[in-house]
């Protein structure tokens, strides 16, 4: 601001003081209108309380006003303004101030009474707001016949325009006001935005001061002691500008009355509060001020002199705290940067994500073990408890007896279908004789299902493990069969690629009994050997699930209802290939089911694919059933290889039994040979 200014401003409030005759006689004028409740257009929310806000400041500027006139209508209006025009003298300092709906309809402004028609309800002539509407040029003129020595019109009022049809046709432009008329001399226009611009009400959705952005911002900078207008709006622009990001910038039209203020020095007494305005990063923070919310505002006024204890809190953690000095009449600023903004509460403590997420993670796998060791610790029959590493689910098996081995209905079942192979292939099961009972002592946990390749991968990825088919180890690759080459050791072949398609809930094949141990001995880690393949003993005890007939579904002597129970050679065909001896159904796979379609009914004890599917390999060595050492009942001794059950997807019905045992040596692999855990209770 010019020195010349300042001088004028103090020359001013001492010729007030001192009673000169030429400024006794003149008065401070004002005129306040606000309009929120329109009756037929859009609403306002922020227009009365810039109303009230302005009237208080222009009295405490030494103007006479009674106060705001709010929610008028059109005849209201222009009574207002003639009974306002008719109290000025000459020489007196005029403003008027208007905040509501406003419309430019050609190179002309109007402000909308709160009876504005809707645009519905109006001919089709835009000449009719002026009829209906208060003109920015009536008010101009009515005002500036006076001979006031400033005056000033200030117009919050360029918003969207709310003379829109239900068809789309607006009256006037779609927001703003048009520039005020050259030929008005001796006045001071003020718009809340640039003529053809719109006005901000708030900033964001959360925004929680009561004034619109300009009058927010006008509350402050109109009203400085000493502080000419016209250099006040200067500063009201580049505020504006920076809360908007440059979306609005206010407007002025001096014809007159530069060096006018509102506020001469020597008139103001010495201030007892001041303001505090507030940037914070990240923004968006709320404020508090000596305990007392504040809501989310950049700006709080009337902090009394002296020291006050500022608090500003974002989300959950996010918090900056500083003691602020507050000077009479002055504007403090602060910056807070607020740590803690990526911070999360966690049990009444904020904390990292990262910290949290790990106290989080030790506490679920520790209410996670709790959970499975109270699952684990209490079996029922049919119960089903979950591995937490891998997911896998297991079924308690009870302790009991069976007969294990062929029946004496099985022995004919498979004489009289598959006379020609029985000695060949199936009599080893009954050699010395049988069946035999055997005695399961302990109850034990069986996975419900056979491993899985997401399972198996989960091992592979944690420790790097490379299975015996991806190392050739013995012989190259899985051993496979392949149109027109037949079951033959085939490179490349392994648990990753088995020659078909798999997804992770499909049974993995392709592993060796090797391979398998070493998936239990990575399961074991820290648990003490709880996991282990079941014994052959085991396994049928379990496969049968209590059943004494061929299958655990029944005899199915005329091979008809495996398919409800299990992937089986059936009469599904691949690429032109059928199996010739097969289940006279259909179970909608060539090669592996995923173990969880729910399509195959348990056996009796909630266990699935215990025929079928793939073959599993259990901890016994093959041997003779006779054999003293009963190596069907245990893991260790001796033998030249491990027995394998249950028979693959490719089994035919001779193969798909509950008492068909084979054996194959520890390092070999098969594209229909997998294998299920069992788990020891401790």
């Amino acid at each position: 601001m010019s020195r010349k200014g300042i001088l004028y401003c103090i020359v001013l409030a001492v010729s007030f003081m001192v009673g000169l005759p030429e400024v006794a006689t003149a008065q401070r004028r004002a005129l306040v209108i606000g309009n929120n409740d329109y009756l037929h257009v859009k609403t306002l929310e922020r227009a009365v309380p810039d109303a009230e806000t302005m009237t208080e400041k222009f009295r405490k500027a030494g103007f006479t006003v009674s106060k705001p006139l709010t929610n008028r209508t059109h005849l209201q209006m222009h009574a207002d303004l003639l009974a306002f025009v008719k109290e000025i003298d000459k020489d007196d300092e005029v403003v008027f101030f208007y905040a509501g709906h406003g419309v430019k309809v050609g190179q002309e402004s109007f402000l909308l009474p709160i009876d504005i028609p809707h645009p519905d309800e109006l001919p089709n002539d835009e000449k009719l707001v002026a009829v209906k509407s208060l003109p920015l040029e009536t008010v101009l003129k009515e005002i500036g016949l006076k001979q006031g020595k400033v005056n000033v019109v200030i117009l919050d009022a360029c918003r969207d325009n709310p003379l829109q049809t239900r068809f789309g046709r607006v009256y006037g432009d779609d927001q703003g006001l048009a520039p005020p008329p050259r030929d008005v001399r001796g006045t001071l226009v003020i718009y809340s935005a640039r003529a053809g611009t719109k006005a901000l009400d708030k900033l964001n959705p959360r925004d929680g001061d009561p004034n619109g952005l300009f009058v927010r911002v006008a509350r402050e900078e109109m009203f400085r002691p000493g502080v000419r207008l016209l250099d006040a709006m200067e500063r009201i622009g580049e505020r504006l500008r920076e809360l908007t990001g440059g979306k609005q910038e206010s407007a002025f039209y001096a014809e007159g009355g530069s060096r006018f203020c509102f506020l001469p020095t020597e008139l103001i007494p010495p201030p007892s509060t001041g303001t505090l305005r507030l940037s914070s990063e990240p923004g968006g923070a709320s404020v508090e001020v000596d305990g007392k919310d504040r809501g989310v505002v950049t700006v709080v006024e009337g902090l009394t002199v002296g020291e006050h204890t500022v608090v500003l809190r974002k989300g959950e953690c996010g918090l900056f705290q500083s003691s602020v000095a507050i000077k009479g009449g002055e504007t403090v600023e602060l910056r807070a940067k607020l740590t803690g903004t990526d911070n999360v509460k966690h049990q009444g403590t904020c904390l990292t994500v990262a910290e949290r997420d790990r106290r989080q993670g030790e506490a679920d796998t520790a209410q996670r073990k709790k959970r499975i060791e109270e699952c684990f610790s209490n079996p029922e029959p049919r119960k089903e408890c979950v591995e937490p590493v891998t997911g896998m689910a297991f079924v308690w098996v009870p302790a009991g007896s069976f007969m294990m081995g062929q029946s004496e209905k099985e022995k004919k079942y498979l004489r009289e279908k598959y006379s020609e192979e029985y000695e060949k292939n199936y009599s080893d099961e009954q050699k010395d004789g049988g069946p035999f009972d055997v005695r399961i002592e302990q109850g034990f946990w069986l996975g419900r299902y056979e491993v899985t390749v997401g399972q198996f991968r989960s091992f592979v990825e944690a420790t790097g493990y490379e299975t015996e088919a991806e190392r050739d180890v013995g012989e190259k690759g899985c051993y496979a069969w392949a149109k027109g080459e037949g079951w033959k050791w085939r490179e490349g072949v392994n648990w990753r690629m088995p020659g078909f398609a798999q997804g992770d809930d499909h049974p993995v094949v392709c592993v060796s009994w090797n391979d398998a141990q070493k998936y239990v001995g990575w399961l074991n880690q820290g648990k003490g050997g709880l996991y282990r393949l079941p014994t052959e003993a085991e396994w049928e005890y379990a496969a049968r699930g209590g059943t004494k007939t061929i299958r655990y579904w029944g005899d199915d002597v005329e091979e008809k209802e495996a398919c409800q129970y299990a992937n089986v050679a059936d009469r599904t065909t691949y690429e032109g290939n059928s199996f010739t001896k097969n289940f006279s159904c259909n179970d909608g796979y060539w090669f592996t089911a995923p173990v969880h379609d729910g399509k195959r009914k348990p056996n009796p004890f909630g266990l699935n694919d215990m025929l079928g599917n793939v073959w599993e390999w259990t901890c016994s060595w093959h041997g003779s059933y006779s054999d003293s050492e009963k190596k069907y009942a245990k893991c260790d001794g001796g033998g030249s290889g491990r027995v394998v059950r249950g028979g693959g997807w490719d089994g035919i019905p001779a193969l798909v039994r509950s008492a068909l045992r084979s054996g194959d040596v520890p390092d070999d692999r098969s594209y229909d040979l997998g294998f299920r855990l069992s788990r020891t209770n401790p």
